[in-house]
């Protein structure tokens, strides 16, 4: 009986010493002390004030951000929970969900030519940019051929020598792309970019990066030169000057916004954290990433937007759950995790749909949960470049999802797709009652003119899947 009462004291202990701290960047002010951040009538202002005092927080607080107001930012989850009182942060008030973002709109340009306009300035230190939208919409990084032309914008490979050079029989000398990324189909489930050294008469000499070898007969294209905008909303970050070209023909762009942050959430080496009700958009990176060890982090009822590589990325955690959040644009994954990871009755839209600015990888997945233990449930995705559902490992779960449209920029692939790793026997591993449609597939830049997909495929050394009550229709 005293054993009882001695956690009830001690829950009872907690709860009362924790605080809620609130935040407004319309109201806030952060030059007032921490116990008046305590009241919604004078919450602090900045995430920059939120993060110099995270160290400060005790298991159990609450840090939240008034509906209605947008943060610029990142969020940098210093100090974790625990079990029994993670810390939250999640919104207070009433409409629409606060947003943390990273974009930067671009209000000065200047007309350098040809229908190229330049901003005036831009406001980051970054070196490489992977987001760019105009007026609420992705756009394409330049590039040459444009999509539209014959073989959907695909040059073909006459010769390579190794991964250092490909050969074009029919490329010009010139414009000199030297400096461009080369962009590769050396396989049906691959596509690669690399920087083009040196473009000497019809051949680019190519540095590290392919992680496939060229193939005669296969395409390429080139991306990433001011050589190549001539369409409208394409673009070209120059990382010297820090400054975007876009073409816009006469007149100037408008509506356009940069991702200057790589990340708006990072959880690292720390535990025990909910985050909740809160819209991330426009990370030049990755939008929430978790880089442990750590555990015991839930993410619910959150929106990540405009992701310019994954939505979340959880390297090395355990115990994620992802649940009731909707992800839109990630160019290259909406959620790349590991063991003992839920995700749960989420939206994927829109996931590595654009070729050239996916990730080196042969994977591009809408979700991607490959860990053991895992559940991936009652989830919708529509329209991803390739696999929607990638999983495997003992325990792994993929049940009640809804899959459509995928394999649009590479093939050989699947709805959902398990693979497994040489010499593993597996149990508890089940793909049961999902619904897959609409495989397009996409041979372009290759050899082959058949699409190939699949709707549920076991690959690599997979065994003892259960498969049971799925629908699979558009595909094989």
């Amino acid at each position: 009986m005293k054993f009882c009462l001695i956690i009830i004291l001690s829950f009872f202990l907690s709860s009362v010493s924790a605080n809620t701290y609130y935040f407004s960047e319309t109201e806030g002010d952060d030059a007032r002390v921490a116990s008046q951040a305590q009241n919604p009538a004078t919450p602090w202002k900045t995430l920059e004030k939120l993060n110099s005092y995270f160290d400060k927080f005790l298991p159990g607080d609450s840090i939240l951000l008034i509906r209605c107001d947008e943060f610029f930012g990142t969020i940098k989850i210093t100090k974790g929970g625990d079990r029994n009182s993670p810390i939250i942060i999640g919104a207070y008030g009433s409409g629409p969900k606060p947003v943390v973002t990273g974009f930067t709109e671009i209000k000065s340009w200047k007309q350098i030519g040809k229908g190229i306009w330049e901003s005036s300035s831009l406001m980051t230190d970054l070196t490489t940019l992977n987001m760019v939208v105009r007026d609420g919409d992705v756009q394409q990084i330049g590039r040459y051929p444009n999509i539209n032309a014959p073989n959907k914008g695909y040059l073909k490979i006459s010769a390579n020598t190794g991964k250092n050079s490909i050969t074009d029989i029919f490329l010009k000398p010139q414009p000199d792309w030297s400096g461009a990324d080369a962009v590769v189909r050396s396989s049906q489930f691959s596509i690669d970019r690399a920087k083009i050294l040196s473009h000497n008469g019809n051949t680019l000499n190519i540095g590290a990066g392919l992680i496939y070898e060229p193939k005669y007969g296969f395409g390429y294209f080139i991306q990433n030169h001011p050589a190549t905008l001539d369409e409208a909303g394409e673009w070209y970050f120059d990382p010297v000057s820090k400054k975007l070209q876009m073409y816009y023909g006469n007149n100037s762009p408008s509506k356009v916004r940069i991702a200057s942050l790589n990340n708006l959430l990072a959880i690292v080496n720390v535990s025990d954290v909910e985050v909740e009700n809160i819209v991330f958009s426009g990370a030049n990176e990755n939008s929430i990433i978790l880089n442990g060890p750590g555990s015991g982090v839930s993410i619910r009822n959150c929106d990540i937007f405009f992701s310019g590589i994954d939505g979340i990325l959880s390297k090395t955690y355990h115990d994620l759950v992802v649940e009731g959040c909707k992800f839109q644009n990630a160019l290259n994954e909406g959620i790349s995790a590991t063991d003992n990871t839920i995700v749960k009755n989420c939206l994927v839209r829109n996931t590595g749909f654009i070729a050239g600015m996916t990730q080196n990888n042969a994977g591009i997945s809408a979700i991607s949960n490959s860990g053991v233990n895992s559940v991936t449930e009652g989830n919708t995705i529509i329209n991803t470049g390739y696999i929607g559902i990638k999983f495997g490992r003992n325990n792994s779960i993929v049940k009640n999802n809804y899959i459509d449209t995928f394999c649009t920029i590479k093939q050989d692939g699947g709805g959902i797709y398990a693979q497994g790793k040489r010499g593993e026997v597996y149990s508890g591993t089940k793909i049961i009652g999902n619904i897959v449609l609409n495989g397009l597939g996409a041979y372009e830049g290759t050899t082959t003119f058949n699409n190939n997909t699949v709707g549920i495929y076991c690959d690599d050394f997979m065994n003892n899947v259960e498969i049971d009550g799925n629908t699979v229709a558009g595909a094989a």
